[in-house]
């Protein structure tokens, strides 16, 4: 049997290598998509969460954050081909990263093993709460069905020699390893191309990508979920909250119903007039609070004050008002959640009983 004899169950959506259908139906996979440069921000993120062991054996150094950001900015997507295995959050829980590299400038044990324009370079990260799930191995296949189709027939590894999981791959693919200095190699040589491995790819991408339109979907319905429950329970607590988008301009999303009667406006007056807050914020408050908030504005700093804002009937109330800023990275977002809470009674109360300090 050759480890390069990849073939495909459709009912299970997964790749094996020469599968015998003699011994049962397959187990289910993991879906592997091809990624383009619109998944660069997961890429950062998921290659950032890698710890100092992960990011060693990944790149052969511990990489600090700054040259990670630079090695995804300078992926070319044209050029190599980057697969993932994305989990139900829709991060990534599995990167495979396939360059073609020239044969002349590949290693002398590479070199001697084709004769072939070019050869693939395979390198693998799985996150932490993902490993021992097959995804290196599935990732790695589905490298190898993309070499053969692109009349690549040497497919090589290169790692550190105490790299546990790149050892296994190898193995399991009958690979030839050579160990030299503390490193690593390994290739493996790939069959021709034929329609079964060109339909194989095709198949695959397409399950990769219902995989993930339905996760995508599950996705958005539990934020919708989530959203209803929250939007319920802020619209039962008496107090003013609210959701802005920070991004370019402060816009205001979401404002929940108690605006009515705790300031005479409707919600549609404040998701209708960007500067609503702004006229409402009292005359002897206004500079401190703008001030405050447009170093949250730059900074993504939570923002808490205590100031007033006048009423439609021109009265005015104490408000305590907290908020924090969570930034979308795939979506390159900035988000303003936050609550007024009334603490004029409060307030009043205070200054009939002044403190100690106060006398």
């Amino acid at each position: 049997m050759n480890p390069a004899d990849l073939s495909t169950n459709p009912f299970s959506h997964v790749a094996t290598i020469g599968h015998d259908p003699e011994r049962g139906p397959e187990k289910p996979g993991v879906c592997v998509k091809v990624l383009s440069a619109r998944d660069r921000d997961r890429l950062q993120t998921h290659f950032l969460a890698l710890d100092g062991s992960a990011r060693l054996l990944r790149f052969g150094m511990v990489f600090p954050d700054e040259l990670i950001t630079r090695f995804v900015e300078d992926i070319n997507f044209a050029r190599d081909t980057m697969f993932g295995v994305y989990d139900s959050m829709l991060m990534l829980a599995g990167v495979g990263h396939l360059a073609f590299t020239r044969r002349e400038q590949a290693l002398p044990v590479v070199v001697r093993a084709t004769s072939k324009e070019y050869v693939g370079e395979f390198g693998v990260s799985v996150s932490a709460s993902a490993r021992g799930m097959g995804i290196g191995t599935r990732l790695f296949e589905r490298a190898a069905i993309h070499c053969r189709n692109a009349d690549v027939d040497t497919l090589y590894m290169h790692f550190l020699s105490y790299n546990r999981s790149m050892i296994h791959i190898a193995k399991k693919f009958g690979m030839e390893i050579h160990h030299e200095h503390g490193e690593a190699d390994a290739y493996l040589k790939l069959r021709p191309a034929n329609p079964a491995s060109a339909s194989q790819e095709v198949v695959e991408e397409k399950v990769a990508k219902l995989d993930y339109t339905l996760k995508l979907e599950a996705r958005l319905r539990s934020l919708i979920e989530a959203e209803g429950r929250y939007r319920a329970l802020l619209e039962t607590t008496p107090a003013i909250s609210y959701m802005a988008d920070l991004t370019d301009e402060v816009k205001m999303h979401y404002v929940s119903p108690h605006t009515a009667s705790l300031l005479g406006f409707s919600v549609q007056e404040w998701l209708t007039d960007p500067e609503r807050w702004v006229k409402q914020l009292h005359p002897m408050d206004r500079d401190r609070v703008l001030d405050a908030f447009n170093d949250t504005f730059v900074s993504g700093m939570p923002f808490a004050m205590e100031y007033r804002l006048v009423t439609r009937d021109d009265t005015s109330k104490w408000f305590q008002d907290q908020d924090v800023v969570i930034t979308d990275a795939i979506q390159k977002r900035s988000y303003m959640y936050g609550t007024m809470v009334d603490i004029t009674n409060s307030k009043a109360a205070e200054a009939q009983h002044p403190g100690p300090d106060e006398d």
